[in-house]
């Protein structure tokens, strides 16, 4: 999973590359990649050697976030949609919520209007289906995650006809 963040003038690509242990890429526009894997607690964050207070909050389109002493508002990069995104657009989730069950594994070939995944939130199971045949590649949460609205849950390939 990817985000492209404005800060200041500059555009940046935060890549999830794995949630456990937590390993994140971050590139800029000069293109140079540089690889994290914080530690992250409720409220502190360890990178390398140093453990530092930590604190995220959203405002509108806004994400500040404070590390130490050095606060940084991110915006979510403006610009056009790739054909990718517009294409995954529904398996975001609609609202906070936590994950219930997956119900198929990645790379098993499924219907239209399979269930792919089950999402509690507000007290409400919301069901993930498959908007075609095809197969869903990869799951980004996993059963009892926690996910915010719009965080991509999953990956889906349609298959070709």
């Amino acid at each position: 999973m990817k985000q492209r963040f404005e800060y200041g003038n500059e555009q940046y690509e935060v890549k999830l590359l794995s949630r456990q242990p937590l390993v994140l890429s971050l590139s800029g526009e000069d293109g140079a990649e540089h690889r994290l894997e914080p530690q992250i607690s409720a409220d502190r964050i360890r990178i390398g050697d140093q453990t530092l207070p930590l604190r995220v909050s959203k405002s509108g389109d806004q994400i500040w976030v404070s590390i130490g002493a050095e606060t940084f508002m991110l915006r979510k990069a403006k610009g056009a949609r790739s054909q990718h995104q517009k294409d995954q657009a529904g398996f975001t989730a609609p609202m906070p919520g936590k994950v219930v069950k997956q119900l198929v594994q990645p790379g098993e070939q499924v219907e239209a209007g399979a269930v792919l995944l089950i999402l509690e939130a507000m007290k409400m199971e919301h069901r993930v289906e498959a908007p075609t045949a095809g197969q869903v590649t990869v799951f980004h949460c996993k059963p009892g995650d926690l996910v915010e609205m719009g965080f991509q849950l999953l990956e889906f390939q349609v298959n070709e006809t």
